[in-house]
């Protein structure tokens, strides 16, 4: 999940994130397969945490904590975390107006259960990772009234499933990607309030199940 050299580096959120899962779970085992998707759910989410200032988040009950991000029959869920009915994949992440402060990392991708993404209304600033193209169960994802830059991601074209597209009201900038037409399953689509140029893609209009359109 990281391959940039920032897991070895002291003082990244990646080394922080391993420091609190080899601090908490010392007895989980790499090569048991149940254990490995617990390893990498609690790396992703320690990575998020530590890459936003999860210290100062407005309710960050559990995280990074020994409990199972899922809960369990004697504790809840990490706030914020809602999983499947086995309580082992995570399926949604919803944190909105919960100051987040800091940028969303690439290691995002390997929630690969996750169908629902919530970040509205935090300060989240930096990009939309690439690797969000990679959760393709992914059927709604709303990161509105951030400070998210650059260009929204072509990869974005990957989530098929996508039902509702929300980045209103960030500081995005560039082109609407022309992938954005292979979202034929999205029905709410707000882009407003940024800093998007060039032409409407004619993309868009084959998104015949669209029901919303905020530009």
């Amino acid at each position: 999940l990281t391959d940039d050299g920032s897991l070895a580096a002291e003082g990244t959120p990646q080394s922080a994130a391993l420091g609190a899962l080899l601090d908490t779970t010392p007895d989980l085992d790499p090569l048991d397969a149940i254990d490995q998707v617990e390893i990498t759910q609690r790396y992703v989410l320690n990575t998020l945490y530590f890459s936003t200032s999860g210290s100062s988040w407005v309710n960050n009950e559990l995280w990074t904590s020994a409990s199972h991000p899922c809960g369990s029959q004697t504790d809840g869920p990490w706030f914020g975390v809602a999983c499947d009915s086995s309580l082992s994949l995570v399926e949604s992440l919803s944190l909105p107006q919960n100051d987040l402060l800091g940028s969303l990392p690439s290691e995002i991708r390997g929630l690969s259960g996750l169908a629902s993404l919530n970040f509205f209304q935090n300060q989240l600033s930096g990009v939309i990772p690439n690797e969000i193209g990679e959760l393709n169960l992914l059927t709604a994802l709303e990161a509105g009234s951030n400070f998210l830059v650059s260009s929204i991601p072509p990869s974005i074209g990957n989530l098929t499933s996508l039902d509702v597209l929300d980045l209103v009201t960030n500081l995005l900038s560039g082109s609407i990607p022309p992938e954005i037409g292979n979202l034929q399953a999205l029905r709410s689509l707000s882009l407003a309030s940024n800093f998007l140029s060039g032409p409407m893609p004619p993309e868009l209009f084959s998104l015949t199940s669209l029901v919303t359109l905020n530009l």
